[in-house]
């Protein structure tokens, strides 16, 4: 299994069109504090997709779990809470079980539920972001900016606002945000945008592949 890498961060968040503005946001937040987002989006559907989901989140020396989606979704009478996002919290939780290796997060965007929603989780504060982008951008800056103080919330928005700007075109190329591909646009974007703003206090992390040509 490949070595962790402390730069690299998973995100486990819903995929839906609704979550579109906080994850654009997310991605903007985490690369200007010199961070490089991971998904499961980059692990195609075979087989193997939960052993690869594992090795994946054992690269990654920090996590943030967004929690603020488990609710009943779909059609009744087949409404069913979604289970994706805290079953890869207890993912990550099992493969890293040291905090000092790995550093996890929750997000959520309505205080307290979590006492009701993951009850094992009382007295762990969560990161509310009040389903907002702005709110993202408030607790990315909680959760990794004690370490990098030379980013303002200013520029954090103002790097938000142009990488948001880009997300329609990638959106369009790519016929949805939730794709590999238009995710490593998303992050490859970020990181430019982060890299002309920050230099000077950007770290340098790996890149992600771009596939040019996939969906």
């Amino acid at each position: 299994m490949a070595a962790t890498r402390p730069t690299h961060v998973f995100l486990n968040v819903p995929f839906d069109d609704g979550y579109e503005p906080l994850y654009v946001a997310l991605i903007a937040a985490l690369t200007a504090f010199g961070s490089t987002p991971r998904t499961v989006l980059e692990i195609p559907p075979t087989n193997a997709r939960l052993e690869r989901l594992r090795a994946l989140v054992a690269q990654c020396g920090a996590s943030v779990h967004d929690l603020s989606r488990v609710e009943l979704s779909g059609k009744r009478p087949h409404s069913v809470p979604r289970f994706n996002m805290p079953f890869e919290l207890g993912l990550a939780l099992g493969i890293h079980p040291d905090p000092k290796q790995h550093a996890w997060f929750i997000f959520e965007s309505t205080p307290y539920r979590v006492d009701r929603s993951l009850s094992d989780l009382k007295g762990y504060d969560p990161h509310i972001h009040n389903g907002t982008p702005e709110g993202i951008l408030r607790a990315v800056t909680n959760a990794f900016g004690a370490k990098n103080r030379k980013v303002k919330f200013e520029d954090l928005e103002m790097l938000w606002h142009a990488l948001r700007d880009l997300a329609p075109r990638i959106k369009s190329e790519r016929e949805s945000l939730f794709t590999h591909a238009a995710f490593a646009d998303l992050v490859i974007a970020g990181r430019e945008l982060a890299a002309g703003r920050f230099a000077h206090s950007s770290s340098p992390v790996p890149s992600l592949p771009r596939a040019k040509h996939a969906k």
